[in-house]
């Protein structure tokens, strides 16, 4: 859709060239984090090809799980 197109532009001028399309163009990526005991604390679905998880999104999670599991002994 539009939003792609903007964002693939975008990469494009940042010095991103794109050579091929593989796969789905309607398949997207996200990102999910599930702690030790399986809970999925994190969903991420992208929206469009340049919508991406930010790292630092992934790190809170990330941080909030270990101190979790400091808290409990694990």
């Amino acid at each position: 859709g539009p939003r792609g197109l903007l964002e693939m532009g975008r990469a494009f001028l940042q010095g991103h060239r794109f050579e091929s399309v593989e796969g789905k163009l309607e398949q997207h990526a996200g990102g999910f984090f599930v702690d030790r005991s399986g809970t999925v604390r994190l969903v991420h679905r992208n929206r469009s090809i340049g919508d991406h998880l930010p790292p630092q999104a992934i790190l809170d999670v990330a941080l909030a799980d270990f101190a979790r599991s400091q808290a409990q002994g694990r």
